[in-house]
């Protein structure tokens, strides 16, 4: 009985020893492991960064201002600020540098097939073109 105890004894201090081992053999692989995980996001940082480098070189950075409407665009345009030394010819806008943006993104989708972009286009057109000197749009203006 003593000596099947004494079997059974040295049999779990062999496990025990074994797990030791096992136990350190494991720690040492988290070390490695750590240390794998740190370079990796040593390198996912630099790349990273290297392309939001690169998206910023070929972004371009919009104004933070609001648009300006096309009234503002054409009453600057069309009242040139007196520059010393040039001729009324030169400061005048061009005949036909006519810019506008159309924005149907609000028409409702039941409408959008009604709405035509170039239909606009002729209508501002025909309201912003002055039909005597100092008036435009005609019935609109008081």
């Amino acid at each position: 009985m003593i000596r099947g105890q004494s079997e059974l004894i040295r049999t779990q201090q062999e496990t025990i020893q074994d797990l030791k081992e096992a136990s350190q053999e494991q720690q040492q692989l988290i070390r490695i492991l750590t240390l794998a995980l740190e370079d990796a996001r040593q390198q996912m940082d630099q790349e990273l960064k290297r392309l939001q480098d690169k998206l910023d070189a070929v972004t371009v950075q919009v104004p933070v201002a609001p648009p300006r409407s096309f009234a503002v665009w054409h009453r600057r345009r069309s009242r040139p600020s007196p520059q010393p030394g040039r001729d009324k010819a030169a400061t005048r806008p061009f005949a036909g540098s006519f810019y506008c943006t159309i924005d149907t993104s609000r028409v409702e989708e039941a409408n959008r097939e009604h709405v035509q972009v170039g239909e606009v286009r002729q209508a501002i057109e025909l309201e912003m073109r002055p039909r005597t000197a100092g008036q435009l749009g005609g019935a609109r203006r008081s």
